[in-house]
């Protein structure tokens, strides 16, 4: 069972027979959900299930009304989980984003209201590089390093409307090893993800990873990942989505069905991640359009 949607923050599960069970046809489990929401106005999220069932997964939506004797709950960007000082939020960690590396992450907003939402840039100055979209995604391949803040708005289909600033810091690409890295254990030279999909119009897609880990030691380093793609039968100018963990680390635009991705510096061992690739910018829903999977081990 999986949790996700708009506001699935709000529905919170408080028994479940079901996860780990085995139910014969025409037997039953159950689910209980509490419906605690967070804010004022419809609310909305989906219970996920996958079964041995050809249909699998199943999906199960929860609608809910918030209200408050206080009003309607303001709109607001969301900002959960993110560092904020004085009216600042940090986009991830400072070393985290590389100069060079694609970078993505999309915005939200929170109150009594519900989307469709135009996102624009209204201070400051993105990383040159990315691009802010109406659709409150920002993406793209940063091509200078240093601090950049910068203020975006929500609007929503009532004109209601709310602003909050950024942060986000581009740092260096890693320098080679140094001599005293070098003389620590190395990691194998190379490592390889092989890709496979489903077929799409009768033909079967294939793809590649590639992790040059020639400069990777038990003492630090990094590792440059590749990652191909060949026999994808979808239109030309189709954009893929490359993740790895869950991240997406680039784009692939088709053409003839084949296409490369720019290469992503990683500063950790690839042991163990998943490789995929959507025809879509990811969500993390079990729906998302997934084109090919592999991983590195």
């Amino acid at each position: 069972m999986r949790q996700g949607g708009l506001d699935a923050g709000d529905f919170v599960g408080i028994s479940d027979t079901c996860v780990g069970t085995f139910v014969a046809a025409g037997a039953s489990c159950q689910m209980n959900e509490a419906f605690r929401p967070t804010s004022t106005g419809a609310r909305t999220a989906t219970v996920t299930v996958i079964d041995s069932a050809a249909n699998s997964p199943q999906i199960v939506t929860m609608t809910g009304t918030g209200t408050s004797v206080n009003g309607p709950t303001p709109v607001s960007v969301d900002t959960t989980g993110l560092t904020c000082t004085s009216g600042v939020c940090q986009l991830g960690f400072v070393g985290d984003q590389l100069v060079k590396n694609f970078y993505y992450t999309s915005f939200g907003a929170l109150g009594d209201t519900a989307p469709p939402f135009s996102w624009s840039l209204v201070g400051g100055a993105l990383p040159p590089g990315l691009t802010l979209f109406p659709s409150g995604q920002l993406y793209g391949t940063p091509t200078t390093t240093g601090l950049y803040t910068f203020t975006v708005k929500v609007t929503d289909p009532a004109g209601k409307t709310a602003s909050q600033a950024f942060s986000l810091s581009v740092s260096p690409q890693p320098p080679p090893l140094t001599k005293g890295q070098q003389g620590c254990q190395h990691a194998p030279g190379s490592a390889v993800a092989n890709l496979t999909g489903s077929a799409i119009g009768g033909q079967t897609p294939k793809g590649q990873g590639l992790g040059d880990q020639s400069q990777l030691t038990a003492c630090g380093g990094f590792t440059v990942i590749h990652a191909s793609v060949q026999n994808v039968n979808l239109p030309n100018g189709t954009v893929l989505w490359v993740t790895l963990g869950g991240e997406p680390i680039g784009v692939i635009v088709l053409n003839g069905g084949s296409g490369t991705m720019a290469p992503w510096t990683f500063q950790n061992s690839l042991r163990q991640q998943g490789l995929l690739i959507f025809s879509a910018p990811p969500t993390g829903s079990p729906t998302d359009p997934l084109v090919l999977s592999g991983g590195f081990v």
